[in-house]
């Protein structure tokens, strides 16, 4: 009885209740175990940096929506950029907080693929976006340590550069 008087709550409502949910269970924890570990951790970092950290997973959450906005574009299977950034950043927390570290990208795969109605190929096309992330880093990395002279990890260097050349090849 209690399940559809919430399913007949406006689409607002519905996400006020599950904002007010999801702070409560803060409240619960903070009163459980407390806060202090987390405000000293707060305190050991400056605000620059906490700031600097907020600016590079915003950078990082929107080139992969970019990237999986071009490829679900390529694949026939369109996804609104502001659409890719939200569904990114809900895959980031999933795939943080859950065992895998896929969870987050399945969703991603399987709604979006529920929207358009080919979950095959919004699959691929999240599929695609992923490797492709992952050969930037790769290459990205493999560049860091050859600039940076870095003798001792120059085997580790070659290393990712070969799965990276690999990576792109297949």
């Amino acid at each position: 009885m209690a399940a559809l008087r919430l399913l007949s709550l406006s689409r607002r409502a519905r996400a006020i209740l599950r904002a007010g949910a999801g702070a409560g269970i803060l409240i619960a924890v903070l009163v459980a175990v407390g806060g202090g570990a987390f405000v000293r951790g707060l305190a050991a970092v400056s605000p620059l940096t906490v700031a600097a950290a907020l600016a590079l997973s915003a950078v990082a959450t929107v080139a992969a929506a970019v990237r999986w906005h071009t490829v679900a574009r390529r694949l026939d299977v369109p996804i609104r950029l502001s659409a890719a950034v939200a569904a990114c950043y809900r895959s980031q927390l999933l795939n943080s907080v859950l065992p895998g570290g896929v969870v987050g990208d399945v969703h991603r795969a399987v709604a979006h693929g529920l929207d358009v109605g080919r979950v095959a190929q919004a699959s691929r096309a999240v599929a695609a976006e992923r490797i492709g992330g992952q050969i930037v880093q790769l290459v990205f990395a493999a560049s860091v340590l050859v600039i940076i002279g870095a003798r001792a990890y120059e085997p580790v260097a070659g290393a990712l550069g070969l799965a990276a050349v690999v990576a792109a090849v297949v």
